[in-house]
């Protein structure tokens, strides 16, 4: 049985975490050995969400949304291993700055959340959803994103 992963672990460096991307040609191993399981995710910081993706995606560790998965957490959607249960909900919002609370629209913040989108949802993103700030935030259902492309658990 996969062990469950828990979210507060520390990340690997970035170097190491590029030198085995490199090493295992970028692409995740067929059979993960554990299950990450989101079940009440608020977000937080793109770039330290960024890391922890990256590591998922080094390991080939299986991602199961199965509860609310709010701002950066959304980023688990462009892992490979991703599923998402139909009950799940989805909070979308435009980066901002965590120490000025500034819009980070049109950045490579806002650009780096969209890379982690199917192609629908990047579009409208970038389209639309980076320039949500403050309390305005989009929910989508996990019904909704897998009609768009990502694979039901």
């Amino acid at each position: 049985m996969p062990a469950l992963k828990q979210r507060g672990r520390a990340a690997l460096p970035h170097a190491l975490v590029m030198a085995l991307a490199l090493v295992a040609g970028g692409v995740p191993r067929t059979h993960a050995e554990e299950i990450h399981v989101v079940t009440h995710d608020t977000g937080g910081s793109v770039i330290a969400r960024w890391h922890e993706v990256t590591n998922l995606r080094v390991e080939g560790t299986e991602v199961r949304i199965e509860g609310p998965c709010m701002s950066s957490c959304t980023m688990y959607l462009g892992l490979p291993n991703t599923c998402v249960s139909p009950s799940a909900s989805f909070g979308f919002h435009g980066p901002r700055s965590g120490t000025t609370g500034r819009s980070l629209a049109d950045t490579s913040a806002a650009r780096l959340m969209a890379s982690h989108y199917p192609p629908a949802l990047r579009n409208w993103f970038l389209r639309e959803g980076q320039y949500l700030q403050g309390n305005h935030v989009v929910t989508l259902s996990g019904h909704q994103l897998i009609a768009m492309g990502i694979r039901r658990c």
